[in-house]
This record gives structure tokens, sequence and C-alpha cells, in this order.
């Protein structure tokens, strides 16, 4: 219950702050991961991180997030240093964890 308070708190003060909030629809399973919170960050202003559709480097870019950005994920690595997120088109794909500061876990 503390944690739904929370993530609801940090949602309004970041809408409130001008900031941008990206959900996803999905709902998590038994036998999937926990969701968490990630904020965008060491990506300059004016550029956008990439959302692949793997976890490494060389595949194909399907979305992408802002920096300062808060969006969800699973809080478990897909593979190392890489972490699965929703871009800001709602694409759910990865995300190098360098780039992603966990906020805290949702549900």
């Amino acid at each position: 219950m503390i944690f739904k308070r929370l993530a609801g708190a940090m949602v309004a003060a970041a809408v409130a702050g001008g900031g941008m909030v990206v959900f996803s629809a999905a709902t998590a399973t038994a036998a999937e991961a926990a969701t968490c919170a990630y904020r965008v960050r060491h990506v300059p202003a004016g550029s956008a991180l990439a959302v692949r559709d793997a976890p490494f480097a060389s595949a194909t870019v399907i979305d992408a997030l802002n920096p300062g950005q808060i969006t969800v994920g699973r809080c478990k690595r897909e593979r190392a240093n890489w972490r699965s997120v929703t871009g800001i088109g709602g694409n759910e794909g990865f995300s190098h964890k360098r780039y992603l500061k966990k906020l805290l876990r949702v549900y």
C-alpha cells in the first residue's frame, strides 16, 4: 500500500513539475517480474535515450525516452546491464541501465 501511495505522489509531482510520465497498460502476472519506476539520466538535453527491440547495442531502435522522463519497466534485468522499459510511444523494449535510475517498485 505504501508503494502505491509513493508512486502516486511521485507521478503527481512529476506532472505538476512539467515532467513527462509514461505508464504501460500491461498488468503483471505472477510469472513476471515486479514493475519499477525509472528516471532517464545522463542523456544530454535535445537528445533521447534509445529503446531497442532486444537487449543489445546493435538492436533496432523502436522508441525513445527523453532526458529526465519517468517511465516504468521490469525491476529484474533482462540481460546484464539492460532493463526492459516502456518508451514514449508505448512500445516495450530495452535500454541500458547506465541511463536509468531506479526510483521505486510500483507493484
